[in-house]
């Protein structure tokens, strides 16, 4: 995948993580993430830029909730982040 490529992705997912609602985009990101990882064939490169995207897009939910929200709503995206140290990417 060619620099412009990745720039251009990562554009539409942060545009994308700051208009829409944050518990929704972490309600509907961390399932699919989820699905895809355990279901594609894809080559581990691809699946570990996937999840690197992915992460920066959590990250930046996270980034738009206030505190007394985001403690309920991280233990839910927990085991997304632990999978970070599980995978071999």
């Amino acid at each position: 995948m060619n620099v412009q490529t990745i720039a251009a992705t990562e554009s539409i997912a942060t545009t994308f993580t700051s208009r829409i609602e944050p518990l929704y985009g972490l309600g509907t990101l961390c399932p699919s993430l989820q699905t895809y990882l355990e279901s594609t064939s894809a080559p581990q490169d691809a699946k570990a830029r996937s999840f690197a995207l992915a992460l920066k897009l959590v990250g930046g939910f996270f980034e738009s909730l206030p505190a007394e929200v985001l403690e309920d709503v991280f233990p839910q995206s927990k085991d997304l982040i632990k999978q970070v140290r599980r995978e071999r990417f």
